[in-house]
């Protein structure tokens, strides 16, 4: 199927979908209410960023109410991700690369300006993993003032693995490694069935709350996710994210301690209490090695049982609360 004939998946006006050219013949999927020749506001563009195994999707619930509040917004489908099919794997999946790759789609799209563009990073899982090397390596693109960042229910890929020398660790986020082996991986998820690997995904990290599961699963969630599942150079590019995971963007954050570097701006972290909350102390990680001292952080635990989906298990809590931490910039 042609990328620029794949179907939309948020369909809430003003938002439409596009597709922006990055490398080697593979086309960007995003969705925006931007489209005029500049932001109908003074306010920061917002870039929004999903996580495995998601797509752009995942923002359905709170997209709209940025929109509403007059920001600018673009959720991107990761490459290899979703509607950004990379069908012969020619994309690299390093955070970096994939950060640069989407931010060259993004300036591509947005009209010519002789300052930069305002942007902060709204961003969940994988996708916020893209958001803390954008925000580590922001001098690297100077097209865009990156003002600030909102990381949601992770801490750093070094602490994570760090973390796997507990058998419970492992038990839980066990995927991490089976997906970077990545021919491994990709043989048995087809095997299995894409979507049924899909719905146990989703399943086996999201909350206990009622009313979380029925956000989670609103939009027959599972068929849509589970769609591009079924898709061999999907599931690949998902697992070649974990490769790099596993391997470049590990040794880069080992660099980045070794030389200091961390996050030098605003950050709001948004978390799940109940499950990655009662498992690390995020807020005190990040703000112990990874955000520059002095720089504001802001930490919101998400309750009421909402699991690792906190965008749509918790939509009405955390769309508010990225709003509110919103009217500092």
């Amino acid at each position: 199927m042609a990328s620029d004939s794949l179907p939309s998946e948020i369909n809430v006006a003003p938002f439409k979908q596009g597709f922006a050219a990055v490398e080697n013949g593979v086309k960007l999927c995003y969705y925006t209410n931007f489209h005029g020749s500049s932001p109908s506001s003074n306010k920061p563009i917002l870039l929004l960023l999903h996580g495995y195994p998601q797509s752009s999707f995942m923002w359905r619930h709170v997209a709209p109410k940025f929109s509403e509040a007059d920001y600018p917004v673009f959720v991107f489908d990761l490459p290899g991700y979703g509607n950004s099919r990379d069908l012969k794997g020619v994309m690299p999946q390093d955070k970096l690369s994939t950060g640069s790759a989407i931010l060259n789609a993004l300036a591509s799209i947005l009209p010519t300006s002789s300052t930069p563009h305002s942007l902060i990073l709204v961003c969940h899982d994988r996708g916020a993993r893209v958001a803390h090397r954008l925000a580590v390596s922001r001098s690297s693109f100077p097209s865009f003032n990156i003002k600030a960042v909102c990381l949601m229910d992770i801490v750093p890929i070094t602490v994570q693995y760090a973390a796997f020398g507990k058998a419970k660790e492992v038990v839980t986020y066990w995927h991490w490694p089976f997906l970077a082996n990545v021919e491994f991986a990709t043989e048995l998820i087809m095997a299995y069935g894409g979507t049924k690997w899909l719905g146990k995904c989703l399943g086996r990290i999201a909350g206990k709350d009622s009313a979380g599961e029925s956000t989670l699963y609103a939009g027959n969630a599972v068929e849509v996710y589970g769609a591009h599942f079924e898709n061999e150079d999907v599931v690949r590019a998902t697992c070649r994210d974990y490769e790099a995971g596993a391997s470049v963007d590990l040794e880069r954050q080992a660099e980045d301690q070794k030389a200091g570097k961390k996050i030098d701006i605003p950050t709001l972290i948004i978390f799940s209490a109940a499950g990655l909350g009662s498992r690390f102390d995020v807020e005190g990680i990040w703000k112990k090695d990874w955000i520059k001292e002095g720089v504001k952080v802001e930490a919101f635990p998400v309750g009421n049982d909402v699991g690792h989906y906190v965008a749509e298990e918790g939509p009405d809590d955390v769309g508010p609360r990225v709003l509110k931490w919103l009217e500092g910039f």
